[in-house]
């Protein structure tokens, strides 16, 4: 397999596992270093808790978004693998 093919498998299982996480938790990036895992339910929270993971400055490494409901009500998820700088 290519390296991106196992990289996104990585990610996907990473964000998978976290799928209830509502605080960063750290977790080793595709590169082998710490990274922060973020999860909240609208992207502006993202940025918020990134900022606050990291003390300021980070790279966005890979997001997603989900969104779940039915006829009476929806509601979204947004993940977001960073690497604090």
């Amino acid at each position: 397999m290519k390296f991106n093919t196992l990289k996104a498998i990585f990610l996907v299982g990473v964000l998978a596992l976290a799928s209830c996480v509502s605080t960063p938790v750290t977790v080793t990036g595709p590169d082998g270093t710490p990274h922060q895992l973020v999860s909240c339910n609208a992207v502006e929270n993202c940025y918020e808790y990134a900022a606050e993971a990291c003390g300021g400055k980070y790279d966005i490494v890979h997001t997603t978004s989900e969104v779940s409901g039915d006829s009476i009500s929806t509601s979204s998820r947004t993940k977001m693998l960073i690497k604090c700088k």
